[in-house]
Parts: structure tokens; C-alpha cells; sequence
């Protein structure tokens, strides 16, 4: 049950980067509102590109964090942002970059 007080959530339990934890499902269960037990939804935006759902940006106390879903952005995976703005734009970009060459 998500509550109407806002609830700090506790990532300190999620991993920062998919590769270092196999057990990310598990990670998971530390989103718990701790006042209440309750578990807690968390807020996320997809990041598309052209049409294309290559990740989420998760909203958390101090800014963004980005998942990435699409290979061309797994350095990107687990970043931190200030604004959601700045993970579209830079995901975005790394995207670009990561597009391999027409011939």
C-alpha cells in the first residue's frame, strides 16, 4: 500500500549495476516503506529512442538512475542524474554513438 506521506527508499540493498548482482529479483525486496512495512512502487519514466524502449530512468532521492535495457547503453546502467532531462539527453547521445555504420 503506498501511503499519501511521501517515504524515503532504501537503495542502499539495490545493486548499481546489473552485472554485479545475479540475484537482482531478490535486491528488490529492500523497496519497503519502513514505517509502515509496506512494500512501496517506485516512480520510473521509459527512455525510447526513435521508437525504441531502450531503458527507464528509477526516481530516487538524489536524482535519476538509468537501467538499461538496450546493450548499445549498458555502460550507462545504473548512472545517477540530478534530472531526468540529463539521462534522456545523455542516454540518447551514447545511443547515437553506439549505432553501427551504414554501408
Amino acid at each position: 500500500m503506498i501511503g499519501s506521506a511521501p517515504c524515503a527508499v532504501d537503495v542502499s540493498a539495490l545493486p548499481v549495476r546489473r552485472s554485479e548482482s545475479p540475484e537482482t529479483p531478490s535486491a528488490w525486496k529492500a523497496l519497503v516503506d519502513h514505517t509502515t512495512g509496506d512494500r512501496m512502487m517506485i516512480q520510473s519514466h521509459p527512455i525510447e529512442i526513435n521508437g525504441v524502449f531502450v531503458g527507464a530512468a528509477i526516481r530516487l532521492d538524489q536524482g535519476y538512475r538509468f537501467v538499461a535495457l538496450s546493450l548499445r547503453l549498458d555502460d550507462l546502467d545504473g548512472v545517477i542524474r540530478p534530472h531526468l532531462q540529463d539521462i534522456r539527453a545523455l542516454a540518447e547521445r551514447m545511443y547515437r554513438v553506439a549505432e553501427p555504420a551504414v554501408s
